[in-house]
Parts: C-alpha cells; structure tokens; sequence
C-alpha cells in the first residue's frame, strides 16, 4: 500500500499586506517631531513600527521584529549609523537601510554606501523627504511582498529548511513534498499555486523534468504555472534541456539567497500581473453580453452562446426550443408610473425566469419588455409546459407591485435542425402575436417549417 503524501505547509513568517497582516520598520530617532512625523508616514503606508536608540537594542529587535526596513538618524546620540549598518551586514541580512541625514557631504555618504547603507536621504526638506521615503518603499519594499502559493518539490532536508525558511520570509504560504509523484497528485487537486518550485534530481521513479511535463501537458489555466528549477548541473546543454522541457528559469546550486528571492519575485509577479489580466478580460467580457439592468445574457450574448449550444445539439441530434416573452401593455407602466418603476419591472421578471430554468438555458433579454429563452434538449411539450409556468409564475409575482403578465411564443428546431437560430426567433416572435391576438397573457407555439 502506498505511503499518502506528507504535505509540510509553511505559513507565512514575514508580513502580509494583502492579507491585512502588519509590517514593521525598525526606526533609530530620539528626535519626538521626528519620530511623529515617520511614525505618521510608515503607519499611513501599513507599516507597524519599532523603536531603538542604541546598537544593542536596534540589533535585538533586528531580531525578534523581523522588519522589512530600517530607518535610522545618524545624529541620534548613542548610536553610530555606519558600525551599525557594518554589524547588519555581517549577519547576511540585505535588508534595506535608510540613514536620515543633515550632513550630506560627500564624505559621509561615501562611507554610508562602503558600510551597506542602502540610501542616504536629506532631513533639511520635509516634503522631499517623505516623498522620497514613500517612493522608495513602494518601489522597492512593497514588491517583495507577496501573498500567494509555492509548490516546493526538494528531496534534501537541509536544502528545503533554507529554501522555506526565506520562502516564508517573503510571506507565501508553502507545500512541502519531496517526490515528482507526490508534486503531480498535489498539483492535481489544487488550482492555488502560483510557482512550483522543483529540483531536477528527487526521489522515487520520476524527476523533476515529469513535473514540469505534467504542468505543460495539461490544458487548461493551470498549464501556465510557473516553474522554477533547481539544479547541480551548470552544463548548457543541460539548461537547454530544462528549457525545452517547459521550465520558465533556473537556478545552479548552490542556492543563492538574494539570486532565489529576485527570481521568485519575478515568477510570481508575472504570473499573478497574468492572472489580473485574465481576469479583468473575463469580466470585460462578461459585461458585454449581459444586460446590466436585469442579469440575463444580452442579445450580443445570446447570439455568441446560442450558436455554441446549436453546433452542440446538431451533433447529438437533440431538439432545442425558444420561448419569446414580451410583458403585456409595458409601454403603460412606464407612462404611468415612469422608468424607474418600469426597471423595476423588468429587474423582477429577469431574475424569474433565470430562477425558472435549467443550468444549460440561456435567458436573454433582447431589449425593450421582449424576452428570449434558448432551451437545450426541449422538445415541443416541454416547452410548451415551461412555458405555462413562467406565464403563471410572472402572473403571480406583482412585479414592482404591479399586476403585470406576459404573452409568450413558443418554437422547437427539430433534430433535423434544417432551420438556423435567427429563423427559428422569427418563428418565435410570431408566436408572441398570435399569444397576443388570442388576448395575451397566453402561450402560442408555432412550429418551425
């Protein structure tokens, strides 16, 4: 029997601002106005803040605080920026160091940048001291920042505890498996991942390379995930192969900290700016076949739908059938009681009739009081008999607290389907005349010839 897959899930160690999840910057400043004054900035950009005023303390919540900037004062009495910004970087940290200066002499920022200082910045300039703090941090602070998932496939323990760790780091929740087959199943069952990151040499049957085949063989969306290789081999023939196999970059180990951040951030990034894209295309496209007023498709969605669904029904020789409604005596609602009332109107019966159908019906609303409902694998009487229970249905609501009723026109395409949609709706429409004729609020159906 085989072991099921042991998923090690990593929440996030670092700090997540799309989640509402708090940052924090370290700030060095004795000065209250200043303190005040940075205070306000960082908390109006998310950021949670941490004061020192010496090397001991300022290294201990480097620590505990874990924070994603330091801002320091260089006259701050006590403390002294440039052994500081030394002993920072000594720890390995490439955390981000901002040194708040009236001094701007050439000679301090030279030792300022010797000593791993990221930025030297001005205080004399409020205004453009903020502006450029406010820069910085949207530039290169909040970018390193992500909420998203990581598939992580690495058979070595002491590899996957450092990978992890900085994984974390940069707030992305993290599934831990450590063979190809256990990264297939589970990437199989999830459509969360936005990176999979995998090495090429793993244990079990299969490598790495029949992840990444696996992800690039499928068809839909999740084909498009990202995936990040890590490797021992540094051959170009071997990086060849792992492009031609579909990975999107790569990574020579042994794994280099800020060399895995950038190239995560980029995957992940350009994955999630894809996702938005697809998204606002998605719902670009949905308001342009949907009638904003009642829900239903529009005649523009009608048409693109109904055509797909005909070819459908074609193929499997099924009949398909139209109702066409149009509310009786409309033009008087809205004489009467105005437009509102008569939106009102239409809103009611537009959620009633997509409450009244199937899934696979497509309800539109071809403009004005009319009506369409595109009905798959109908036969006549079936039709017809939803036909009545709309009519009823409609009849019964009081639509805006009015008695409203509809005349509705019945048709079916036959098997055969010898007749298109366009002639198949004049049919329909001269159904809804015949309801009419006969004293409305009735149901006609008019066979397609």
């Amino acid at each position: 029997m085989e072991n099921p897959i042991q998923v090690e899930q990593s929440l996030p160690g670092g700090f997540d601002f799309i989640r509402g999840q708090s940052k924090t910057v370290l700030l060095v400043e004795q000065g209250r106005l200043s303190q005040a004054l940075l205070s306000r900035l960082f908390k109006s950009l998310g950021f949670e803040l941490v004061l020192a005023d010496s090397i001991e303390t300022a290294m201990q919540q480097l620590e505990e605080a874990d924070p994603l900037l330091i801002c320091m004062n260089r006259s701050t009495e006590g403390f002294n920026a440039i052994e500081f910004a030394g002993k920072v970087r000594k720890t390995g940290s490439n955390i981000p160091l901002l040194l708040l200066t009236a001094d701007q002499t050439n000679q301090i920022r030279t030792k300022a940048l010797k000593a791993g200082i990221t930025m030297v910045l001005s205080k004399k300039n409020v205004p453009d001291l903020v502006a450029r703090i406010t820069e910085f941090i949207q530039e290169q602070v909040l970018p390193n920042i992500y909420s998203g998932y990581v598939l992580y496939v690495e058979d070595s323990r002491t590899q996957s505890v450092t990978v992890i760790k900085l994984l974390k780091s940069m707030s992305l929740m993290v599934d831990h498996v450590t063979t190809a087959e256990q990264a297939i199943e589970l990437f199989k069952k999830n459509n969360k991942y936005d990176l999979v990151i995998t090495d090429v040499l793993l244990k079990g049957e299969k490598s790495g390379l029949a992840v990444i085949s696996h992800i690039r063989g499928l068809t839909n969306e999740k084909s498009r995930t990202p995936v990040l290789t890590l490797t021992g081999f540094d051959q170009v023939a071997r990086r060849i192969e792992l492009l031609r196999a579909g990975t999107n970059d790569y990574i020579v180990k042994p794994v280099v900290r800020e060399e895995l951040v950038v190239r995560v951030s980029n995957l992940i990034s350009n994955k999630q700016l894809m996702d938005e894209v697809i998204r606002q295309k998605k719902l670009l496209h949905e308001m342009a076949i949907t009638d904003q007023l009642t829900g239903c498709h529009n005649r523009h969605g009608f048409a693109e739908i109904t055509v797909k669904y005909l070819a459908t029904a074609k193929r499997r020789r099924e009949e398909v059938s139209l109702l066409m409604l149009d509310l009786d005596f409309f033009k008087q609602v809205n004489d009467t009681w105005g437009h509102d009332k008569g939106d009102q109107v239409l809103k009611e019966v537009g959620q009633a009739l997509r409450e009244s159908c199937r899934e696979g019906d497509v309800v539109s609303r071809m403009g004005g009081e009319e009506f369409v409902i595109f009905l798959s694998n109908c036969p006549k009487q079936d039709a017809i008999t939803l036909g009545q229970r709309i009519r009823k249905k409609i009849e019964s609501l009081r639509p805006g607290d009015l008695d409203v009723t509809a005349s509705i026109g019945a048709t079916t395409i036959p098997a055969e389907h010898t007749i298109d949609i366009d002639d198949a709706l004049c049919v329909a429409d001269k159904a809804v005349y015949r309801a009419k004729n006969r004293g409305r609020n009735c149901v006609s159906f008019k066979a397609c010839v």
